[in-house]
């Protein structure tokens, strides 16, 4: 039996190799009309008050913060960020406001705390765990559609937890009244750095 790609021992017959990141200026080809990268960007990726791009933007965020160099996001990893020393950050993100109309604000609350890890070669484990050194959720704290400024950092507010302490809930889904117990913050985006290393570092 032959086949267009090797298989190797593990069954694996795919692996992706590493992307790199799209530039602004890249433009789709094998066509006449002019089809750029910014212009799909600009319209899938505009209306961050989606959740799932809210969760992107935060991660984003995150790295920019504590200067972290960015490639081309994995979704599928273990954990969001990696710090260069080897701390791994988890990012979890809520919000107010969504796309949609509301009758009243969104409830605060933070999920996936507790996940199962997933390889190509053995699928998605059997446990839940913590997976990351150090947790940071982060509240993009607008109430009204009118002063949602997508751009201004200062509209988020974050805080930190080291994984000993949120293992100690043992919960998958913790709500904002409880890292606001749990976790050090409210911070703001430029002081996010200096309060990550102190929890990191065990004085905070």
């Amino acid at each position: 039996m032959t086949s267009d790609s090797t298989m190797d021992q593990s069954g694996v017959r795919y692996s992706p190799t590493p992307f790199q990141a799209f530039d602004v200026e890249n433009r789709f080809h094998g066509t006449n009309v002019d089809v750029t990268v910014s212009e799909f960007w600009s319209w899938g990726f505009s209306d961050v008050r989606d959740n799932a791009l809210r969760g992107v933007l935060a991660e984003f965020l995150v790295a920019k913060a504590l200067g972290i160099n960015l490639g081309v996001r994995q979704s599928w990893d273990s954990y969001d960020l990696q710090m260069d020393d080897g701390t791994t950050i988890e990012v979890k993100s809520s919000g107010y406001l969504q796309s949609w109309a509301q009758a009243r604000h969104s409830q605060i609350a933070f999920s996936g705390l507790k996940a199962r890890n997933w390889s190509s070669k053995s699928g998605y484990s059997v446990g839940r765990e913590y997976r990351a050194d150090l947790f940071i959720f982060g509240v993009q704290t607008a109430s009204e559609h009118d002063r949602y400024d997508r751009l201004d950092v200062n509209q988020w507010e974050w805080w930190v937890a080291p994984r000993r302490v949120v293992e100690e809930r043992g919960s998958r889904t913790i709500t904002l009244g409880t890292v606001r117990n749990i976790a050090a913050g409210p911070i703001l985006f430029d002081n996010l750095l200096d309060v990550v290393e102190r929890v990191r570092d065990g004085h905070e």
